[in-house]
């Protein structure tokens, strides 16, 4: 709509929460730089760690804040306008953001590699936020491979009246392409 509102996700208190927990917490000071010494005036390093603290801040405020999203939203069009529900497993090949698939971009370092997790083939997860504007795609949602929903591509233009309106809270327009084929993402 256009109109700015509060965010219903993000708040101060859980922000600097956050920034103990990277900057000194259980990942170590060496996520997120704040300085080194504790006496601010004494210290130009401190001014380091506020320049951190801006960049996050203002990258938060591009991808997350002004939409009030906390996860990957499905951004991508393919080749017929359509956003491919399979973007769920990556996307940014077609806009040339990215000519390398998400999975060999993301490598774990030998520092990182105690935060991820075994691969669980028969996992299902929605997101929970997704874009606001009338016509978007619903929630990315991945699910193992045997399942039968199959994918498609979500038209952003077509009506949503007789199934409801029900792939989202608020929804008033948007829905699967009935014509489209199993639509691949940008990386197939």
């Amino acid at each position: 709509t256009g109109e700015q509102i509060p965010s219903k996700r993000y708040r101060f208190d859980g922000f600097i929460n956050a920034l103990g927990i990277i900057s000194k917490g259980d990942m170590g000071s060496s996520y997120f730089y704040l300085g080194q010494s504790n006496d601010p005036v004494a210290s130009p390093n401190v001014n380091y760690g506020l320049v951190n603290i801006a960049l996050l801040l203002s990258q938060a405020v591009l991808e997350s804040v002004k939409y009030d999203v906390c996860d990957e939203v499905n951004w991508e069009k393919d080749v017929f306008g359509r956003y491919p529900l399979a973007n769920s497993c990556g996307q940014g090949r077609f806009s040339g953001v990215t000519r390398t698939s998400y999975d060999a971009a993301n490598q774990c370092t030998s520092e990182e590699s105690f935060m991820a997790c075994p691969v669980d083939p028969y996992m299902t997860v929605t997101a929970e936020s997704r874009v606001i504007w009338a016509g978007a795609p619903p929630p990315l949602e991945c699910f193992p491979a045997t399942n039968d929903k199959g994918t498609g591509g979500w038209d952003s233009n077509l009506s949503c009246t007789a199934d409801g309106c029900s792939h989202y809270d608020g929804q008033v327009k948007g829905n699967i392409d009935p014509n489209s084929i199993p639509s691949p993402n940008s990386f197939g």
